[in-house]
């Protein structure tokens, strides 16, 4: 993707793909779109430097439950510049919420895309460690 400091991260067992990773800096607030939550201020202020978002954790179901999206989650945050990342993940999404929990992230919000029939997301945040 030709978007600046765009990641994706893979995961391999052997010659089969089992999962990846992928996200971006956020440039502007247009990622804050839908935020249905009161936020402090400043909170959406975005540089390209602040947040990283990440857009979408996959492995495949078969190789779930096998601490492979938490070594993929870790590869595509480490080493990364800015202060905090954030992800979307859906309020009933119970592994997924737990398995962020336990990684350090935190709810702080409540998101709606703008998208038409979207539904509505948990917005998570995590500072980065450096």
């Amino acid at each position: 993707m030709a978007l600046p400091g765009w990641k994706l991260v893979t995961g391999r067992v052997g010659n089969e793909l089992v999962g990846y990773a992928y996200g971006f800096p956020l440039s502007s607030d247009r990622w804050w779109a839908g935020l249905l939550t009161p936020v402090p201020d400043g909170f959406t202020d975005e540089d390209g430097q602040r947040t990283f978002a990440i857009s979408e954790i996959m492995v495949r179901e078969s190789w779930r439950r096998q601490g492979i999206a938490r070594a993929l989650h870790d590869a595509l945050l480490a080493d990364r510049a800015e202060a905090r990342a954030t992800l979307l993940a859906g309020p009933k999404n119970a592994p997924a919420q737990a398995a962020y929990a336990s990684w350090g992230w935190r709810t702080v919000a409540q998101l709606r895309p703008n998208w038409e029939n979207s539904p509505t997301y948990d917005v998570l945040i995590r500072p980065q460690h450096k």
